[in-house]
């Protein structure tokens, strides 16, 4: 998907190196937060590109497992970067899951 690909290389352009290098670190260096999303009793969306090669559907399937309220979304034709490849789809989910929870739900949790 060459314009994808470059809208990536120009967003990283803009950012710079440091940029890179600091995110790369924080995603190499951040501890499991299994127990977090465990303990928490709110809801929870867990959406992700149907073809994402970089997070597998598979770890989204572990994390929606770790939350008693959460909802999986799987985003057709979609890969790592779903917001800019399936922006509808997204959109659409983001919205039905709005909808459906409400704000202080969010910031609270429930049981």
């Amino acid at each position: 998907n060459r314009p994808l690909l470059d809208v990536l290389v120009a967003m990283a352009m803009d950012l710079g190196p440091e940029a890179f290098i600091t995110q790369s670190k924080s995603l190499r260096d951040r501890g499991d937060q299994s127990a977090s999303l465990q303990a928490y009793t709110g809801p929870v969306l867990v959406l992700h590109g149907e073809s994402d090669q970089l997070c597998p559907p598979e770890l989204h399937d572990r994390m929606a497992a770790l939350s008693r309220h959460a909802e999986l979304v799987r985003v057709p034709r979609a890969g790592h970067i779903s917001t800019l490849e399936n922006p509808s789809a997204v959109t659409n989910a983001l919205r039905r899951w709005l909808s459906r929870t409400s704000y202080d739900e969010r910031l609270r949790g429930h049981d």
